[in-house]
């Protein structure tokens, strides 16, 4: 999975980066298990390297945008980023070549609507899916469900808010969130592994 985030001024000792690997993989996991019984992936997640590599640079920007509204909605923090990969999924199956170097890839879904109409953005202008309609709610509530399995782990973890663990532990949340919003529109678009013998 992909490294994590180190904050500029702080270094992690080696059990908090134990730790942190075994939240990951025990965030993983569960959102595996949500993803399955919904029946949004197969068996695997499908992902990229080009979309992990985005997702790199772009975090720090989405970051920006979420951690203000950890506080009063935190479903939407997370959710959100479940959405990006959803979205960057899109670009790369339309034309990824016209995609990967726009530095403003990010941006452009934010500027849109504004962050907290994001998710409206990507469903009606780059999936072309009306919002009020049953195949957006249920994609509404796919992202909803993985969501609360994404929160209920971060509660459990009891990680003092504001310190610098918490943001590592947001950050690793997040970055599973949009790869498995990456996963959620491959299945949709009708991608699988194929095994190569």
């Amino acid at each position: 999975m992909p490294e994590l985030y180190r904050h500029k001024s702080y270094y992690m000792q080696e059990n908090q980066i134990h730790y942190l690997q075994k939240y990951r993989e025990t965030l993983f996991n569960k959102l595996l298990s949500v993803a399955k019984d919904l029946h949004i992936i197969e068996n695997n997640v499908l992902q990229t390297d080009d979309l992990l590599l985005k997702w790199k640079e772009i975090a720090p920007e989405y970051m920006m945008d979420a951690i203000p509204n950890i506080e009063k909605y935190p479903r939407t923090a997370i959710a959100w980023a479940a959405y990006v990969g959803i979205a960057f999924a899109t670009y790369w199956d339309k034309d990824w070549i016209a995609h990967k170097d726009d530095d403003n890839i990010y941006k452009s879904l934010v500027n849109a609507r504004g962050f907290d109409e994001m998710d409206e953005y990507i469903v009606e202008e780059l999936l072309g899916i009306d919002f009020s309609s049953s195949e957006a709610e249920k994609m509404e509530n796919n992202i909803k469900s993985l969501t609360e399995a994404a929160l209920s782990q971060i509660r459990r973890e009891e990680v003092e808010p504001q310190s610098v663990m918490a943001f590592h532990v947001f950050a690793a949340t997040v970055e599973l969130m949009f790869i498995f919003g990456v996963g959620y529109q491959l299945h949709r678009l009708g991608y699988k592994y194929v095994k190569v013998n």
